[in-house]
């Protein structure tokens, strides 16, 4: 076992993939980062690195909470950190520590939580704002929420792309495609892709 986790990370070191970490782990926020990345990278969906997808995936989905994600996000050639939740500010702070080293680093930021505006202040990192009511860097308008499928305008920049997508969405669960949407931006995506690659997806199938 220590054998392997050793392996892991020199193949890690050697590879360099790009890492999104994210606190929540509900499986439809990876589903979600994977349905959009997944035509032009190879996206891991894991709790955990290991040999195997470290070897055949250039992007890692991994907890927050994973034991050794620091090393890890030392390593990436990108980290992108998501925090979605703030139990505590102190938490949140600790968490966006492992952002330091690179400055291509990004923190996806929900500014809907209260304590989200003194993380703000106290952090330097590159930040990405989302939400679903409040102005921010990346935020919806015109939500129009049916019984079987979900319809909205995306705001990022200055532009602006209609969304449809399948299936009755809680708040929480759209801010996990704000999320992923925030993530595909980061890597090079444009919004058009991003809206075509969400039409067939559902959260729960």
């Amino acid at each position: 076992m220590k054998q392997n986790k050793l392996l892991t990370k020199i193949i890690f070191s050697i590879k360099k993939p790009t890492i999104i970490i994210c606190d929540d782990k509900d499986p439809i926020i990876n589903n979600l980062i994977s349905q959009i990345l997944g035509k032009r990278f190879k996206v891991g969906k894991y709790s955990k690195a290991n040999i195997r997808n470290t070897l055949e995936n250039n992007i890692l989905i991994l907890p927050a909470d994973m034991k050794g994600v620091a090393f890890f996000a030392k390593n990436a050639k990108k980290t992108i950190l998501a925090i979605l939740e703030l139990e505590t500010i102190g938490q949140a702070l600790k968490q966006i520590k492992i952002l330091k080293k690179k400055k291509n680093n990004l923190l996806i930021l929900n500014i809907e939580e209260e304590k989200a505006k003194s993380v703000q202040e106290k952090i330097k990192t590159k930040t990405l704002t989302i939400s679903v009511r409040k102005t921010a860097d990346l935020k919806i308008s015109d939500l129009n929420q049916g019984d079987d499928a979900i319809n909205f305008k995306i705001h990022f920049q200055g532009n602006i792309v209609p969304i449809w997508m399948k299936g009755k969405w809680k708040k929480n669960e759209i801010l996990y495609i704000l999320t992923a949407i925030a993530c595909a931006l980061e890597l090079g995506l444009n919004l058009i892709e991003i809206s075509q690659s969400l039409k067939n997806f559902e959260a729960r199938p």
